[in-house]
């Protein structure tokens, strides 16, 4: 019965914890959630880049590649980034960790920008140019999910990310 008791009183403690946010930080906390709504509806224009970069990896085909890049990759990118400058962070500590994102986002449009470029004017020096803007951007873009995690913990926010190539 003790241990009942132990186990009852330690739930009541950690509820009355959760429940004992400042005004401020419930608002913060509503304004992450409202955040994070916003950025679920840009998966599909994610999940299309990752298709298209599946294709592109799978292809020998360079006709086929610039099609690509250009007729979806490139829009799917403006669309994401667009949409990414439109999201208000009135919470600072949002905003810093959503330049992350942007960032990120944005010079991965830059890589695949030099790159198509470079496929068409057939310049291997480009190639390697646009790849590293491609590799600096996914590390912003990691950077971004360790610190939105961080976030979310600091507010009591459940946090699932899914890795978008297993699941299509």
């Amino acid at each position: 019965m003790k241990k009942v008791l132990i186990v009852l009183s330690l739930c009541l403690l950690l509820l009355g914890i959760g429940g004992c946010m400042s005004p401020e930080e419930k608002e913060a906390q509503n304004q992450i959630m409202s955040y994070l709504d916003e950025i679920n509806a840009l998966q599909d224009d994610q999940v299309n880049i990752i298709n298209d970069i599946m294709v592109i990896e799978n292809s020998d085909d360079e006709e086929e590649i610039l099609s690509l890049l250009t007729d979806s990759t490139l829009p799917a990118l403006e669309s994401i980034n667009s949409a990414l400058a439109a999201i208000e962070t009135p919470n600072e500590e949002l905003a810093a960790v959503h330049k992350y994102l942007t960032d990120g986002w944005q010079e991965l449009t830059n890589g695949v920008e030099v790159m198509t470029q470079a496929l068409q004017d057939n310049d291997l020096d480009k190639v390697e140019e646009g790849n590293t803007a491609v590799t600096s951007s996914q590390n912003k873009i990691n950077q971004y999910y360790s610190e939105l995690e961080t976030l979310c913990e600091k507010y009591n926010i459940e946090l699932e990310i899914t890795d978008s190539e297993t699941e299509s």
